[in-house]
Formats: structure tokens, C-alpha cells, sequence
């Protein structure tokens, strides 16, 4: 993890159009085939979408720890939930800079090739360390959904004692959004066998629109029991 800062304090429409450049230029190139779609990772997440709610929702998923996507990083709630730390899961997102406010970027990209694997226990004693200050510490990527709820959820088995199945039960009743890429999951997979010695969670093969899809088991249980509960467009690509 790195600290930096840049010299802005709020998230601009401006700034978040830069972010969705790439999602943009993919959605042209792969046309409107909803297959091509699930492989570029676009989703049709806009501007727009990413500063309005669900995405900039501040979702609490403890007491003192937060999840949001880039348009929830804003001084009023920094302010407003007393934030003292920032976890930035972002490599193009700019940090928010405040004197006194800890901003600590962690540089990772939402492909199922990134391997997020070196910061899962990193950030997961880093949240702790917060948290046993009686500080509060908000988490957050692009959308909210990937890369950010991933390292959450490290921290949820590590100090929070549960596994990883009841800690993304918990994280998706807190912000519904929640839902690491396939190549995360596999990670985490390794984190809670590394912390207990077992995993709660596999990655299993099922047929999705005609096409075999590797996914986490929970994924599998949600498709089964609600279509709108998951996002099946995305199980393998980046969420912005």
C-alpha cells in the first residue's frame, strides 16, 4: 500500500468521467452483444451512475468501518461519519486530500488477473489497527463493488472471526452492490483456508445464458434464488 495525496478534496463529475473513459471505449468496441459485454467488464456504469446512489451510497459494515463507491468520497460524509482513514482500491483514482485525514492507496486493477492476494491481510490489520483506535476507516474503489468489498471482506474474516461465506451474507445485507470478480473470490478462498484451515466457499462451474461460468458456490445459491440478486453480467470482468 502506498500513501498519496492529490490536491483536490472532492470527487468531481469531471474526475469520474476520466475514470469511465476505459469502461466507454469498451462498450464500443464490443458492440451491444451481452456476451462481449460480460468479457469487456462495462456494465453501462456511467458518469452519472457512479455520483448518484446505489454506487455513492455509504454502506456501514461495522461500527466503525464503511464501503462506498468514488462519488460517496465527499467532504460531507467524510466529515459527517468522523472518517479518519481512507482506503483508496484504486490505481486511477486520486486521493482525498485533507490535512489530518490518512489516505492510503491500494494500487489494484478489477480483472480476474490482478491478484489482490498481497493486500488482503495488509488492509485487513490496517482496518483493525483503526478500528482499535476508536477511529472510523471508509473503504472504496470506482463502483463499490469489487475491489473494495473484497478487502472488507479480508478484514470481516481475519477480525471479525467469520467465515467467508457469513462475511459476504453480511456484507451484501449492508450494501447489496458487493461482489468481488471470480479471480478475487479464488483469493479470498486462499485467505480464509490460510486464517482457519478450511473454506467456507468453492468455485463452481454454472451454465449462465448458454455459457459455462466459474463463480463462487454463494454466487451459484443467489442465481438459483433470485435473478436480480446477482449481477451475472460481470461474474468475470472488472467492475470499474
Amino acid at each position: 500500500m502506498t500513501k498519496t495525496a492529490a490536491n483536490q478534496s472532492d470527487i468531481t463529475s469531471q474526475t469520474v468521467k476520466k475514470l469511465t473513459t476505459r469502461a466507454q471505449l469498451e462498450t464500443a468496441k464490443a458492440g451491444t452483444d451481452s456476451v462481449e459485454l460480460a468479457k469487456a467488464g462495462t456494465d453501462s456504469v456511467g458518469v452519472e451512475d457512479l455520483l448518484s446512489p446505489p454506487y455513492s451510497a455509504v454502506n456501514k459494515i461495522t461500527d466503525n468501518v464503511y464501503l462506498t463507491g468514488v462519488g460517496g468520497i465527499v467532504r460531507e460524509n467524510i466529515v459527517g461519519l468522523r472518517i479518519s482513514c481512507i482506503i483508496n482500491a484504486t490505481y486511477e483514482a486520486p486521493n482525498y486530500d485533507v490535512k489530518g485525514l490518512e489516505c492510503i492507496r491500494v494500487p489494484i486493477d478489477d480483472t480476474v488477473d490482478d491478484d489482490i492476494s498481497p493486500y488482503l491481510e495488509e488492509v485487513a490489520d490496517k482496518l483493525n489497527e483503526v478500528v482499535s483506535e476508536n477511529r472510523r476507516a471508509i473503504v472504496h474503489c470506482v463502483a463499490g463493488i469489487s475491489r473494495s468489498s473484497s478487502l472488507v471482506l479480508a478484514y470481516l474474516v481475519k477480525y471479525q472471526k467469520l467465515t467467508l461465506k457469513e462475511a459476504f451474507i453480511h456484507c451484501r445485507k449492508c450494501r447489496e452492490l458487493s461482489q468481488p470478480n471470480v479471480g478475487f473470490f479464488k483469493s479470498l478462498i486462499e485467505f480464509e483456508r490460510k486464517m482457519f484451515g478450511k473454506t467456507s466457499v468453492q468455485i463452481v462451474i454454472k451454465e449462465i445464458n448458454g455459457q459455462n461460468e466459474e463463480m463462487p458456490d454463494i454466487y451459484a445459491e443467489l442465481v438459483n434464488s433470485s435473478v436480480k440478486t446477482l449481477n451475472t453480467a460481470v461474474l468475470n470482468a472488472a467492475h470499474i
